[in-house]
């Protein structure tokens, strides 16, 4: 069962997978057993406390093993018993709105961040993904209002006076008048 960050992760690049990667997320090894896991979750700081992901001796991702399960877990159990089939997880350089998509597809509240060999490098947190989703519907919805300007400017549009709401808005109110 590790202690240290996955991997360490390369300088956020905007809008992929990187830049909402958490790294302090539990692991374990297929022998550990229940307590020893919960052990560490009750001892250590973790971005992600659930699940707790299985990894082999490579460092790849073997399996999970819900939160609830553990509680519910002999002791002496070892993780891989308990252990499911891993999610899929998506590469560093996925784009983030197809890692939301990802996650409502597949039921997850956390993605796993894989690389080479299906090695964990981290997940891509709950909140992350809200996060992405929110910004992807504001988005959304300027484009919709016709704001053309860019992201810094439309998310101050909507707060802005009427006049210069319409002057944003004008190339898509003359389209639409055509």
């Amino acid at each position: 069962m590790g202690t240290e960050p996955l991997e360490p992760a390369a300088a956020a690049t905007a809008e992929t997978a990187r830049q909402h990667l958490v790294t302090r997320v539990p692991t374990a090894r297929p022998g550990d057993d229940a307590q020893a896991v919960l052990a560490k979750l009750r001892t250590e700081r973790f971005e992600v406390s659930d699940p707790v992901y299985v990894i082999d001796g490579d460092g790849g991702l073997a399996g999970v093993v819900a939160l609830a399960d553990l509680l519910r877990a002999d002791p002496q159990a070892a993780v891989s018993g308990l252990a499911t089939a891993p999610p899929l997880g998506v590469p560093l350089g996925t784009d983030q709105e197809e890692i939301a998509s990802h996650a409502i597809l597949h039921g997850l509240a956390a993605v796993p961040v894989v690389g080479r060999g299906n090695r964990l490098l981290g997940v891509v947190p709950p909140v992350a993904l809200l996060e992405v989703l929110r910004n992807e519907h504001i988005e959304d919805l300027h484009r919709i209002a016709g704001i053309l300007r860019e992201e810094q400017v439309a998310d101050k549009a909507i707060e802005e006076p009427p006049t210069r709401r319409a002057r944003h808005r004008l190339p898509w109110l003359l389209g639409g008048l055509a």
